[in-house]
C-alpha cells in the first residue's frame, strides 16, 4: 500500500528538478519541481527506518512490544487510560475440593488431595482429573493451599503436607491432634511457597497422617480446602 503526500517547501518557490531521493525502504521523494515534490510513503515502514513494520494494532489498550520482526500488541496485557494494568494471559489458577475423601489416611498413607473444581484458570494449566498444575512457561510461581481434615484422634500425632513439584518437594509438619479445634474439631492447615518451575513442570498437593488406622477424612469445601498458584516473574 502506498500513499502520496504533497510536500510544500517552507522556503519560497524555486526552479529546477528534484532528483529522486530514497529514504530507505518505505519512503521515497520524487518530483519535477522544488515547489511541489511528492513524498511516497509505503507502509509498513521498517523498524530500521523508524517505522513499526506493522500496518495495524489489534488492541486499543494493548502494550506495544517488539516480536523480533515488527511492533505488535496482544489481547492479554492491557494498560487502561487510568493507568491500571491487567493481564488475562498471565498464568493463575484456583481450585477447590468439592467431594470429600473419606478414610483417606491416618495409617501413614500418602494421599493426593483431590482439588476437583476450578474457580478460574487463566492459562488452562490445572487438571481437575489429576489435580495437577502444569507450568505453561518457565518462571517463579507462588503456590498456596488449604487442607481440611477431621477424624483425627489422640494417636494421630504427625501430619505431613507436601507440595510436590517436578524439581523438588516442599514440606510442612505438625501434630494434628494438638492443633485441631478444641482438641476434637476439624483441622484446617494452610501452606504457601515460592517455587522455581520450568515449562512443563508439575505441582500437586499430598497429605499424610500417621500412627493409627485409616480414619482421617480430607473434607471438601470451597472456603476450606483449596489450591491456588500464579506466575510471579
Amino acid at each position: 500500500m502506498s500513499q502520496a503526500i504533497n510536500l510544500i517547501p517552507t522556503s519560497g518557490p524555486g526552479s529546477g528538478t528534484v532528483t529522486s531521493v530514497s529514504g530507505g525502504t518505505g519512503i521515497t521523494i520524487t518530483g519535477t519541481s522544488t515547489v511541489n515534490p511528492t513524498v511516497n510513503l509505503t507502509v509498513p515502514v521498517v523498524i530500521a527506518n523508524g517505522g513499526t513494520n506493522a500496518t495495524t494494532f489489534t488492541q486499543s489498550n494493548g502494550i506495544v512490544t517488539y516480536n523480533g520482526t515488527r511492533l505488535v500488541n496482544y489481547a492479554g496485557p492491557q494498560l487502561s487510560s487510568a493507568g491500571i494494568y491487567t493481564n488475562t494471559s498471565q498464568p493463575a489458577f484456583r481450585a477447590y475440593q468439592s467431594t470429600a475423601q473419606l478414610a483417606a489416611t491416618g495409617d501413614g498413607t500418602i494421599v493426593k488431595v483431590a482439588y476437583d473444581t476450578k474457580v478460574f484458570d487463566r492459562s488452562t494449566s490445572f487438571n481437575t482429573v489429576t489435580n495437577t498444575f502444569t507450568a505453561p512457561v518457565t518462571g517463579i510461581y507462588a503456590f498456596g493451599f488449604n487442607v481440611y481434615l477431621n477424624g483425627i484422634v489422640a494417636v494421630n500425632n504427625s501430619l505431613t503436607m507436601t507440595l510436590v513439584t517436578t524439581a523438588q518437594p516442599y514440606y510442612t509438619f505438625c501434630n494434628p491432634f494438638t492443633m485441631q479445634a478444641s482438641g476434637t474439631g476439624p483441622l484446617i492447615q494452610y501452606f504457601s511457597v515460592l517455587a522455581n518451575m520450568a515449562a512443563g513442570d508439575t505441582a500437586y498437593v499430598t497429605v499424610q497422617v500417621y500412627n493409627t488406622t485409616k480414619g482421617v477424612n480430607i473434607q471438601n469445601g470451597a472456603s476450606y480446602s483449596f489450591f491456588y498458584g500464579y506466575l510471579v516473574c
